[in-house]
């Protein structure tokens, strides 16, 4: 009876300390404060929701020019916002600079998360129809880098991968295309971790679980 009580408590305790996770709809992001749902207003429709393993910072588009209806293939101009929950998630947005990618400029961003230190945004440039770039943006030093060309990705928190990224890329293989899975140290060293036909979301998530941390993809990610 009271390893019952015991187990009941813990149970209670837990779900007590539950926080609904911010989320998208419509185009609009909301989160729960104070037992009311609020609204995060930038001015544009936002697409591309991230939302960190403990839920308290957040990261999104908002499209700022699109040709039609709201989808990737129509965006013209995005751009990168970024939400604490200390500070009630009032939106800041990130001026990533001027961003050129093979001698062209870019004016569209797509599929931001931060990592678990809080000094790197990635996100993505659709520089080709098959894949995108994707870069990290310095949240001190104010300064972008491209990091590799990518499918998918998500930065890893917690665990003894902390801070690392698991990347889906694509690799010409005999002429066909290769979608395998990759571990990127902060080193830079990039070592293959799954062939083509266990990369997928689900190998992310258990990948990172399994060394004690999480891997929340971004919002756009294919592989949702």
């Amino acid at each position: 009876m009271t390893n019952l009580i015991a187990i009941l408590s813990m149970i209670f305790i837990q779900s007590s300390q539950y926080v609904e996770r911010p989320s998208l709809r419509n185009g609009v992001v909301t989160y729960i404060e104070d037992g009311r749902k609020r609204e995060i207003q930038v001015g544009y429709k936002c697409v591309d929701l991230w939302v960190s393993a403990d839920g308290n910072v957040i990261a999104f588009v908002a499209v700022e020019k699109s040709r039609g209806p709201l989808h990737s293939d129509f965006i013209e101009k995005s751009s990168i916002y970024v939400a604490r929950r200390q500070e009630h998630f009032k939106p800041r947005r990130i001026d990533v600079g001027r961003l050129v990618i093979s001698e062209r400029s870019w004016n569209v961003v797509r599929s931001p998360s931060i990592s678990p230190d809080q000094k790197i945004l990635y996100f993505l440039v659709p520089d080709y129809a098959t894949s995108s770039q994707l870069m990290a943006f310095d949240l001190v030093g104010h300064t972008s880098a491209p990091v590799r060309e990518v499918t998918d990705y998500c930065v890893i928190w917690g665990g003894q991968h902390s801070g690392q990224l698991l990347l889906q890329i694509r690799e010409p293989v005999r002429g066909h295309p290769s979608y395998p899975c990759h571990l990127k140290t902060k080193s830079g060293m990039e070592v293959e971790i799954a062939d083509e036909d266990h990369c997928d979301a689900n190998f992310f998530f258990t990948w990172a679980r399994r060394r004690g941390g999480d891997c929340p993809l971004p919002g756009n990610s294919p592989l949702r």
